[in-house]
């Protein structure tokens, strides 16, 4: 008998099969419960909003200021350095030192690490050093000092000068891994978020379906067309189907709650997260060819292995320099000097100093030392390099148990639903029970359940991919 409650039954049914993926979700699998209200946000709107303002993005775009304050630092050490000295003394009223000096050097980042030099000073008085004592108009130099062997590839100046250089890449990935673990943080909370919300409009569904049966039931009651218990029986499992109902509105609000931690306002103040999220959003399959091309890839994409680049290039540099230590410090320098007053007149100074240790022992320390260091570095990379394959691996390895798992739960949640309908129909007959109904009911449930988290699965198997391969920050598959 095609009744009033048979009506509300089968709208309610169209509606709950509507939620049932059909056969070819095999390519699209997060068909499932996918339409969304005005006021949804995808996964990259999140994640757009969550490096807006978030305060470890905000202090990661910092890297570049610490690159230039690095690079800044190292040109320092090619300032021109001045320095200068007065000093007057007298004794029962006449000078003893009467003494004035000033001068400049300026290192040169070149070849052979050159320095300009250029100098002024006049000394007069009965206690001036013979060494400083001038006429009285003093006298300017002007000159040139220069390594001959220690110092002549690389010195200690252009070494951290060679090395702050690299700062900026290692800025930028450092920068790139701190929002990439933010962006890989986000959307696991986004995808838990989802689940969630999904799960809550799947024991909804079921919930609106005991309401609409309660209802007919009770008016068969009313109507004398059935006993009293079976409307106590229909009540009870909407007392159970609202308490589903609460248990997945809890957790739709405690991953509303994770989910919203992440953003800010631009002022610094939290952002609430008012929006609800698309219900599982349709995700692309990877293709062979993508995911060879995305392997070779990674080793340029992911922040670890352009962190290790840096540290590996920084080595190479400090053994460089180690060698320097090998040869002798011999030094050149050549001045012109120019007199001025009474005996005024143009000399030069030429010089050649050198210092070397006999045995080399604690530049050959040294040596060892930064080849070990390069070694461990180059051993290293090695390391991130195997990392970096097994990141992918496991991500591949979760994607592909999560499609075979909507696989599995498809045909479960099909099976489900035709032995439901069949129940349904005995039920109408009379040659079933309102309890075998609502048990078959239960079974769809839970099956589609399952598969709202075999695809919640897929999703975060898809970011985890996207992260492995240093492309998360293109939030998606493109």
């Amino acid at each position: 008998m095609f009744n009033a409650y048979s009506l509300k039954f089968y709208l309610l049914a169209v509606a709950f099969l509507a939620l049932i993926p059909s056969s070819d979700t095999r390519s699209q699998p997060s068909a499932l419960l996918r339409t969304a209200p005005n006021d949804s946000l995808s996964l990259e709107q999140y994640l757009d909003l969550v490096l807006a303002a978030n305060p470890t993005a905000i202090s990661a775009a910092l890297e570049a200021d610490v690159a230039e304050a690095t690079v800044q630092d190292a040109y320092g050490a090619f300032d021109p350095i001045f320095e200068g000295m007065v000093e007057r003394k007298t004794k029962s009223g006449l000078p003893t030192v009467d003494f004035i000096s000033a001068g400049i050097e300026l290192p040169i980042g070149s070849l052979f690490g050159p320095k300009f030099v250029a100098k002024y000073k006049r000394g007069s008085g009965s206690r001036v050093d013979l060494t400083n004592r001038t006429d009285p108009g003093g006298e300017a130099e002007i000159g040139l000092k220069l390594p001959l062997l220690q110092g002549i590839f690389l010195d200690k100046r252009r070494a951290l000068f060679e090395k702050a250089a690299l700062r900026p890449d290692l800025s930028r990935a450092n920068e790139m891994q701190i929002k990439n673990n933010l962006l890989l943080t986000a959307s696991a909370l986004y995808w838990d978020w989802a689940e969630a919300y999904s799960q809550l409009q799947v024991a909804k569904q079921v919930y609106d379906i005991a309401v609409v049966r309660a209802n007919a039931i009770s008016e068969r009651v009313r109507r004398g067309e059935t006993a009293a218990l079976d409307s106590v029986e229909a009540l009870q499992e909407v007392a159970k189907r609202y308490g589903d109902v609460l248990k997945a509105q809890r957790k739709y609000e405690s991953a509303t709650i994770k989910a919203g931690v992440l953003l800010w306002n631009q002022d610094g103040t939290p952002r609430a997260l008012t929006a609800v999220p698309y219900s599982l959003p349709p995700a692309p399959m990877l293709t062979p060819a993508q995911i060879e091309f995305d392997r070779m890839q990674a080793l340029k994409n992911r922040p670890e292995f352009m962190q290790i680049d840096v540290e590996q290039r920084s080595a190479d540099i400090d053994v460089r320099f180690s060698y320097e230590f090998l040869r002798p410090n011999l030094e050149a320098q050549f001045q012109a000097l120019q007199y001025f007053g009474a005996a005024s007149g143009f000399d030069y100074r030429i010089g050649l100093s050198i210092s070397q240790p006999l045995f080399f022992r604690e530049a050959t320390a040294q040596l060892q030392l930064s080849q070990i260091k390069a070694t461990r570095t180059t051993l290293k990379r090695l390391e991130i390099e195997r990392k970096i394959q097994a990141d992918i691996d496991d991500a591949l390895s979760a994607i592909g148990r999560a499609l075979e798992r909507i696989e599995a739960a498809e045909r479960e949640t099909r099976y489900a639903y035709l032995v439901q309908e069949g129940e349904r129909k005995r039920f109408l007959a009379g040659e079933s029970s309102l309890l075998i109904l609502n048990l078959r009911e239960r079974a769809t449930a839970t099956a589609m359940q399952g598969l709202v988290n075999a695809q919640a699965d897929y999703l975060r198997a898809i970011s985890d991919y996207l992260w492995a391969t240093g492309k998360i920050q293109q939030r998606w598959i493109r």
